[in-house]
């Protein structure tokens, strides 16, 4: 569990908040598809009744619909809050700068799979684990 103040302590609150960040930020947009459970499961390195939760979480705010063998989709955006230009501009960044780690995050990935290596994975805090 995350003890970061501020932040949901329940892997599945910070996966719901974490897909209710990039809907209202629009990287995901009305109508568009959110990740796939294997997908969100991948990156969180979390069981299936993990993601359900964080998917449960949006469907009950209104924020996606899922359909069977199809995926789960955009179809409300969730109202921001009033920010003012500095708030709008470091979001803009951090926006960025989580692409370019995850861009970063899948080369070392292949670095590690052509030496034939488990990838590192996190485990709480600062801890690392070798994936086995």
């Amino acid at each position: 569990m995350s003890t970061q103040p501020g932040r949901p302590s329940y892997r599945y609150l910070q996966i719901a908040e974490d897909l209710r960040t990039r809907i209202a930020d629009g990287r995901f947009g009305p109508g568009s598809q959110i990740p796939t459970k294997a997908s969100l499961m991948k990156d969180w390195n979390v069981a299936l009744g993990t993601v359900d939760r964080a998917l449960d979480e949006l469907r009950e705010q209104g924020l996606i619909e899922t359909l069977q063998g199809r995926g789960s989709f955009v179809c409300a955006v969730p109202e921001r809050e009033p920010v003012d230009d500095e708030t709008a501009q470091l979001r803009q960044r951090i926006a960025v700068l989580e692409g370019r780690l995850e861009a970063v995050e899948a080369q070392m990935m292949d670095v590690y799979a052509n030496l034939g290596l488990a990838y590192p994975i996190p485990v709480s805090g600062n801890r690392i684990e070798e994936a086995r």
